[in-house]
């Protein structure tokens, strides 16, 4: 349970005061005070409009950038966002089936980016083909196909290349330490904002 004063009510902000007021019936909560609210709720608690709130909250990153903390017993929901089509649109409608692959392959980038990161690193080497089979020893530094190696021109002696991998979040941390140990410089970790797989076959999602 939420805890919460005898003597004084619990302001809550929210933009969901049917679901708020459903779950604390549900849980005999008596002494509240719903606030509702179309803008940041988030920063409610900051400015004292309320002791709390409740929000939709995917990654939690608004919430750490608040200072907030999620209530272990606090959550009310969980929802997910669901694709659902007409077979019969679909099939007899050329544009509609092409608007829906489209609007799926971007669904599917942007699931696939929160799986995967891209490493960027300089090293030096031999050559590019010395490179390619040092970082092939190392399955974390592999890359989901294989690393990307184009030549760097410095301006000291040493012969330089520029990698670019693509890592999966499970095999991140392993692939930073390993590339620390095989002397890696400028590593540079990007979040996708998409990535596409050609594995796929929309055609037969859309008709299964």
């Amino acid at each position: 349970m939420v805890a919460y004063s005898n003597t004084n009510k619990l302001k809550i902000a929210t933009k969901y005061p049917i679901q708020t007021q459903n779950y604390l019936s549900a849980n005999y909560m008596k002494l509240y005070e719903i606030i509702s609210t179309k803008g940041a709720v988030e920063s409610a608690p900051q400015t004292g409009i309320a002791d709390i709130i409740v929000d939709i909250s995917s990654t939690g990153t608004t919430i750490r950038e608040n200072n907030l903390k999620i209530l272990d017993d606090g959550y009310i929901l969980f929802s997910e966002a669901t694709l659902i089509s007409n077979p019969v649109t679909l099939s007899n409608y050329k544009d509609k089936f092409n608007s829906a692959k489209k609007l799926l392959q971007f669904i599917l980038g942007y699931i696939n980016s929160q799986i995967y990161n891209t490493i960027i690193f300089n090293i030096a080497a031999p050559d590019e083909n010395e490179l390619f089979r040092r970082l092939n020893n190392y399955k974390t530094i592999k890359g989901i196909i294989g690393p990307t190696i184009s030549k760097v021109y410095s301006n000291d002696e040493l012969n330089w290349y520029a990698v670019t991998i693509v890592v999966s979040n499970d095999d991140l941390n392993d692939a930073i330490e390993v590339l620390n140990e095989i002397l890696a410089e400028g590593i540079t970790v990007i979040q996708n904002k998409l990535v596409f797989d050609k594995a796929l076959d929309l055609n037969n999602l859309l008709k299964e």
